[in-house]
């Protein structure tokens, strides 16, 4: 019996061991199993490229892998949409916090300036925007048109409709930021908000203009055009 005891013991100790290392098995394959969703570059991206619908996309990686503070969540994809990307990031790498230009907001404002998001009518060229890019603004306006009548009193007063007229509001203006719903452009106060008040009363459509231009920049340049003005007889009088 005496003689059995260390045999016993042995076996013990033996099953203790091969419990220990299935159990900690066992828990590392379930830590490799349990992922994190970061954020990856569906695209190469280069210095100032600007985060927006479509240039990101969710990847799962392992926990393990997973740096906190560096990497992205893809839950945190709403806050990084309208950054600049300020370090090179390869296609389906992923988008590190470091990679993005984090600055507050408010330290982006030219002095005496304010910020303003401007929306305009769905439009192709507005996926082509880029930040810095110069655009003409034009609003879609009802302007009264006086009709002479055909009636032959003369203190009849002449009838008013409205002619629906597109015209250049805003010449000149530098865009800072394209983000998914509007262009943020910074401005001089008055000229702010002139710009928030067109945004909210008028259909804006953006016109791209040729960076650094001096030409053209007086408000209502090319005229005040409506569909009334496409007719053949119009277009003939008019052509170059």
């Amino acid at each position: 019996m005496k003689n059995s005891l260390p045999l016993i013991l042995a076996v013990l100790l033996g099953l203790a061991a091969v419990f220990a290392v299935n159990r900690s098995m066992v828990r590392s394959s379930a830590q490799m199993e349990r992922t994190k969703e970061i954020l990856v570059a569906n695209e190469a991206l280069g210095p100032g490229t600007v985060i927006g619908s479509g240039i990101v996309a969710s990847k799962s990686i392992p926990v393990t892998a997973f740096m906190e503070g560096r990497h992205v969540l893809a839950s945190q994809k709403d806050r990084i949409e309208g950054l600049k990307v300020v370090n090179r990031v390869a296609k389906n790498n992923p988008v590190l916090w470091e990679d993005l230009d984090t600055k507050d907001e408010g330290e982006r404002v030219g002095n005496g300036e304010f910020v303003v998001a401007v929306r305009f009518q769905s439009s192709p060229l507005l996926s082509r925007i880029k930040s810095g890019d110069e655009i003409a603004i034009a609003a879609m306006q009802m302007v009264p048109v006086d009709e002479k009548s055909d009636s032959t009193n003369l203190k009849e007063a002449p009838r008013s409709r409205y002619d629906q007229r597109l015209t250049v509001l805003f010449p000149c203006e530098t865009v800072r930021e394209v983000t998914r719903e509007a262009v943020l452009i910074s401005a001089p106060p008055e000229r702010a908000l002139q710009l928030v008040v067109a945004s909210e009363s008028f259909p804006l459509y953006p016109l791209l203009r040729r960076k650094g231009d001096t030409e053209n920049r007086g408000v209502a340049v090319g005229g005040s055009i409506s569909s009334r003005d496409l007719t053949v007889d119009r277009l003939s009088s008019v052509a170059p």
